[in-house]
Protein backbone atom coordinates (compact mmCIF):
# COMPACT_ATOMS: atom_id res chain seq x y z
CA UNK A 1 0.00 0.00 0.00
CA UNK A 2 2.79 2.38 0.79
CA UNK A 3 4.39 1.58 -2.61
CA UNK A 4 1.40 2.21 -4.68
CA UNK A 5 0.85 5.83 -2.22
CA UNK A 6 4.49 6.89 -3.11
CA UNK A 7 4.12 6.02 -6.75
CA UNK A 8 0.63 8.13 -6.55
CA UNK A 9 2.10 10.90 -5.51
CA UNK A 10 5.18 11.10 -7.87
CA UNK A 11 3.12 11.12 -10.81
CA UNK A 12 3.28 14.30 -12.94
CA UNK A 13 -0.27 14.46 -13.31
CA UNK A 14 -1.28 14.17 -10.12
CA UNK A 15 1.44 17.07 -10.02
CA UNK A 16 -0.30 19.26 -12.43
CA UNK A 17 -4.15 18.34 -11.02
CA UNK A 18 -2.68 20.01 -7.61
CA UNK A 19 -1.45 22.70 -8.57
CA UNK A 20 -4.29 24.28 -10.97
CA UNK A 21 -6.02 22.93 -8.27
CA UNK A 22 -4.00 25.85 -5.67
CA UNK A 23 -4.21 28.49 -9.00
CA UNK A 24 -7.58 28.28 -8.81
CA UNK A 25 -8.72 28.81 -5.10
CA UNK A 26 -5.86 31.50 -5.03
CA UNK A 27 -7.37 33.25 -8.31
CA UNK A 28 -11.00 32.77 -6.72
CA UNK A 29 -9.79 34.30 -3.76
CA UNK A 30 -7.69 37.18 -5.48
CA UNK A 31 -10.64 37.75 -7.45
CA UNK A 32 -12.93 38.04 -4.38
CA UNK A 33 -11.01 40.23 -2.30
CA UNK A 34 -10.09 42.85 -5.69
CA UNK A 35 -13.65 43.05 -6.39
CA UNK A 36 -15.41 42.93 -2.86
CA UNK A 37 -14.52 46.07 -0.59
CA UNK A 38 -13.51 45.33 2.95
CA UNK A 39 -14.80 46.39 6.68
CA UNK A 40 -11.67 46.24 8.63
CA UNK A 41 -12.60 46.12 12.60
CA UNK A 42 -9.40 46.47 14.27
CA UNK A 43 -8.43 45.90 17.64
CA UNK A 44 -8.12 49.74 18.52
CA UNK A 45 -12.17 49.75 17.45
CA UNK A 46 -12.58 47.16 19.43
CA UNK A 47 -11.08 48.79 22.55
CA UNK A 48 -13.52 51.79 21.57
CA UNK A 49 -16.54 50.72 21.71
CA UNK A 50 -15.62 48.49 25.04
CA UNK A 51 -15.29 52.13 25.97
CA UNK A 52 -17.88 53.74 24.68
CA UNK A 53 -20.39 50.97 26.22
CA UNK A 54 -18.56 51.50 29.95
CA UNK A 55 -19.32 54.89 29.64
CA UNK A 56 -22.98 54.86 28.20
CA UNK A 57 -24.16 52.09 30.40
CA UNK A 58 -21.48 52.31 33.82
CA UNK A 59 -20.77 48.48 33.21
CA UNK A 60 -18.05 46.32 31.87
CA UNK A 61 -19.57 44.83 28.67
CA UNK A 62 -19.54 40.96 28.37
CA UNK A 63 -17.78 38.76 25.82
CA UNK A 64 -20.97 38.45 23.86
CA UNK A 65 -21.93 42.04 24.25
CA UNK A 66 -18.60 42.92 23.02
CA UNK A 67 -19.40 40.71 19.78
CA UNK A 68 -23.15 42.13 19.44
CA UNK A 69 -21.00 45.38 19.67
CA UNK A 70 -18.39 44.21 16.79
CA UNK A 71 -21.77 43.03 14.65
CA UNK A 72 -23.21 46.63 15.30
CA UNK A 73 -19.92 48.41 14.28
CA UNK A 74 -20.11 46.14 11.13
CA UNK A 75 -23.50 47.26 10.48
CA UNK A 76 -22.72 51.20 11.12
CA UNK A 77 -19.67 51.12 8.85
CA UNK A 78 -21.51 49.29 6.03
CA UNK A 79 -24.25 51.41 5.91
CA UNK A 80 -21.36 54.50 6.10
CA UNK A 81 -20.25 53.23 2.61
CA UNK A 82 -22.87 52.72 0.82
CA UNK A 83 -23.80 56.43 2.39
CA UNK A 84 -20.81 57.47 0.67
CA UNK A 85 -21.69 55.93 -2.43
CA UNK A 86 -25.23 57.46 -2.90
CA UNK A 87 -23.04 60.85 -2.30
CA UNK A 88 -25.68 61.52 0.65
CA UNK A 89 -22.93 63.45 2.39
CA UNK A 90 -21.96 65.54 -0.99
CA UNK A 91 -21.13 69.21 -0.62
CA UNK A 92 -21.82 68.43 3.66
CA UNK A 93 -19.44 67.25 6.21
CA UNK A 94 -22.23 65.24 7.34
CA UNK A 95 -21.09 62.89 10.82
CA UNK A 96 -21.60 59.32 10.99
CA UNK A 97 -24.62 58.74 12.94
CA UNK A 98 -26.35 61.29 10.30
CA UNK A 99 -25.41 59.07 7.48
CA UNK A 100 -26.27 55.94 9.63
CA UNK A 101 -29.88 57.53 10.08
CA UNK A 102 -30.29 58.20 5.41
CA UNK A 103 -29.19 55.19 5.19
CA UNK A 104 -31.73 53.16 7.69
CA UNK A 105 -33.94 55.74 6.27
CA UNK A 106 -33.61 54.63 2.84
CA UNK A 107 -33.34 50.85 3.77
CA UNK A 108 -36.59 51.49 6.09
CA UNK A 109 -38.22 52.83 2.83
CA UNK A 110 -37.92 49.83 0.79
CA UNK A 111 -38.93 47.59 3.49
CA UNK A 112 -42.28 49.52 3.52
CA UNK A 113 -45.48 46.64 3.12
CA UNK A 114 -48.11 46.94 1.00
CA UNK A 115 -51.27 47.51 3.28
CA UNK A 116 -52.37 43.86 4.23
CA UNK A 117 -55.50 42.55 3.27
CA UNK A 118 -58.40 41.56 5.98
CA UNK A 119 -57.61 37.74 4.39
CA UNK A 120 -53.90 38.54 5.15
CA UNK A 121 -54.37 39.46 8.48
CA UNK A 122 -56.86 36.55 9.40
CA UNK A 123 -54.03 33.79 7.93
CA UNK A 124 -51.68 35.74 10.38
CA UNK A 125 -53.71 35.53 13.02
CA UNK A 126 -54.54 31.78 12.70
CA UNK A 127 -51.17 31.07 12.06
CA UNK A 128 -50.08 33.25 15.92
CA UNK A 129 -53.28 32.36 17.49
CA UNK A 130 -51.77 31.51 21.12
CA UNK A 131 -49.95 35.65 20.62
CA UNK A 132 -53.93 36.05 21.09
CA UNK A 133 -55.17 34.20 24.01
CA UNK A 134 -55.76 34.72 27.21
CA UNK A 135 -52.36 34.25 28.93
CA UNK A 136 -52.57 32.72 32.64
CA UNK A 137 -48.10 32.44 32.95
CA UNK A 138 -45.10 33.21 31.20
CA UNK A 139 -42.06 31.76 30.61
CA UNK A 140 -38.75 34.57 29.51
CA UNK A 141 -35.69 35.76 29.37
CA UNK A 142 -35.07 39.61 30.83
CA UNK A 143 -32.35 41.70 31.20
CA UNK A 144 -32.30 44.13 34.03
CA UNK A 145 -31.34 48.09 34.30
CA UNK A 146 -32.30 50.73 37.68
CA UNK A 147 -32.90 53.11 34.84
CA UNK A 148 -32.09 54.55 31.41
CA UNK A 149 -32.72 57.16 29.62
CA UNK A 150 -34.58 57.22 26.03
CA UNK A 151 -31.17 57.05 24.29
CA UNK A 152 -29.48 54.84 26.15
CA UNK A 153 -32.71 52.69 25.61
CA UNK A 154 -32.55 52.29 22.28
CA UNK A 155 -28.63 51.68 21.75
CA UNK A 156 -28.70 48.45 24.40
CA UNK A 157 -31.82 47.65 22.41
CA UNK A 158 -29.95 47.62 19.14
CA UNK A 159 -27.40 45.00 19.93
CA UNK A 160 -30.18 42.62 21.17
CA UNK A 161 -30.71 41.47 17.50
CA UNK A 162 -26.91 40.21 17.68
CA UNK A 163 -26.53 38.37 21.00
CA UNK A 164 -27.51 35.13 22.94
CA UNK A 165 -30.10 35.65 25.37
CA UNK A 166 -28.65 32.40 26.58
CA UNK A 167 -25.58 34.09 27.38
CA UNK A 168 -27.15 37.72 28.52
CA UNK A 169 -30.17 37.44 30.22
CA UNK A 170 -31.55 35.65 33.49
CA UNK A 171 -34.75 33.34 33.12
CA UNK A 172 -37.88 33.09 34.47
CA UNK A 173 -39.66 29.58 34.34
CA UNK A 174 -43.63 29.35 33.72
CA UNK A 175 -44.26 32.03 36.47
CA UNK A 176 -48.12 32.88 37.08
CA UNK A 177 -49.79 36.51 36.07
CA UNK A 178 -50.84 36.86 39.77
CA UNK A 179 -46.82 35.81 40.49
CA UNK A 180 -45.18 38.44 37.92
CA UNK A 181 -48.15 41.03 39.21
CA UNK A 182 -46.33 41.39 42.81
CA UNK A 183 -42.46 40.57 41.75
CA UNK A 184 -43.07 43.09 38.70
CA UNK A 185 -45.65 45.17 39.30
CA UNK A 186 -48.87 45.36 37.49
CA UNK A 187 -47.99 47.69 34.97
CA UNK A 188 -45.24 45.20 33.39
CA UNK A 189 -47.37 42.16 33.48
CA UNK A 190 -50.11 44.24 31.81
CA UNK A 191 -47.20 45.21 28.87
CA UNK A 192 -46.42 41.61 28.89
CA UNK A 193 -49.96 40.40 28.14
CA UNK A 194 -49.74 42.03 25.02
CA UNK A 195 -46.36 41.21 23.69
CA UNK A 196 -45.33 38.32 21.35
CA UNK A 197 -43.12 35.56 21.72
CA UNK A 198 -39.77 34.69 19.80
CA UNK A 199 -38.71 37.92 19.50
CA UNK A 200 -36.65 41.16 22.26
CA UNK A 201 -38.92 43.91 23.08
CA UNK A 202 -37.97 47.16 24.07
CA UNK A 203 -37.60 47.82 27.86
CA UNK A 204 -40.54 47.64 30.10
CA UNK A 205 -40.74 49.77 33.57
CA UNK A 206 -41.06 47.36 36.20
CA UNK A 207 -42.00 48.14 40.16
CA UNK A 208 -37.85 47.45 39.78
CA UNK A 209 -36.44 49.52 37.22
CA UNK A 210 -36.55 48.54 33.06
CA UNK A 211 -36.68 45.32 32.12
CA UNK A 212 -35.84 43.70 28.36
CA UNK A 213 -37.92 40.71 27.30
CA UNK A 214 -37.99 37.82 25.34
CA UNK A 215 -40.77 35.31 25.88
CA UNK A 216 -40.15 32.03 24.95
CA UNK A 217 -43.48 30.11 26.14
CA UNK A 218 -47.03 30.94 28.11
CA UNK A 219 -49.60 28.90 28.89
CA UNK A 220 -53.04 29.93 27.69
CA UNK A 221 -56.90 29.58 28.06
CA UNK A 222 -59.48 30.52 25.24
CA UNK A 223 -58.32 32.12 21.98
CA UNK A 224 -59.59 35.78 21.52
CA UNK A 225 -61.99 36.84 18.68
CA UNK A 226 -60.17 38.02 15.67
CA UNK A 227 -62.74 41.42 15.78
CA UNK A 228 -61.61 41.70 19.33
CA UNK A 229 -57.80 42.04 18.51
CA UNK A 230 -58.13 42.92 14.73
CA UNK A 231 -55.21 46.14 15.29
CA UNK A 232 -52.60 44.19 17.44
CA UNK A 233 -52.94 41.72 14.45
CA UNK A 234 -52.30 44.60 12.52
CA UNK A 235 -49.40 46.19 14.00
CA UNK A 236 -47.84 42.57 14.89
CA UNK A 237 -48.12 41.70 11.13
CA UNK A 238 -46.38 45.07 9.35
CA UNK A 239 -43.64 44.89 12.34
CA UNK A 240 -42.44 41.62 12.01
CA UNK A 241 -43.07 41.84 7.78
CA UNK A 242 -41.33 45.01 8.06
CA UNK A 243 -38.68 43.95 9.71
CA UNK A 244 -37.68 40.81 7.78
CA UNK A 245 -37.92 43.11 4.77
CA UNK A 246 -35.51 45.35 6.23
CA UNK A 247 -33.22 42.33 7.30
CA UNK A 248 -33.62 40.85 3.50
CA UNK A 249 -32.41 44.63 2.57
CA UNK A 250 -29.31 44.60 5.08
CA UNK A 251 -27.94 41.34 4.55
CA UNK A 252 -28.21 42.09 0.82
CA UNK A 253 -25.41 44.77 0.98
CA UNK A 254 -23.71 42.65 3.98
CA UNK A 255 -23.18 40.30 1.17
CA UNK A 256 -21.44 42.42 -0.97
CA UNK A 257 -18.55 43.12 1.38
CA UNK A 258 -15.69 40.61 3.36
CA UNK A 259 -15.48 41.34 6.71
CA UNK A 260 -12.22 41.41 8.43
CA UNK A 261 -11.64 41.28 12.61
CA UNK A 262 -8.42 41.51 14.07
CA UNK A 263 -8.27 39.55 17.30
Amino acid sequence: MTKIVKKILLEPLLHFLLLGTLIYLYYNFTQQTQTKPQIIITKQDIQQLKKNFVQKFSQQPTPTIINALIQKEIQNKILIKEANKLELDKGNKESKNSLIKKMNFILNAKSAIQEPTEQELREYYLKHKTDYARKTSFSFYFIHFNNLNKSQSDDFYSLLQFADKRQIAKKINDKSTSWLKKEFGNYFTIKLLLLQKGVWHKAIHSNKGMEFVYITDYNTTDILPFDDVQERVYNDYKRQLHKKNYLSAYLTLFNTYIISIEQ
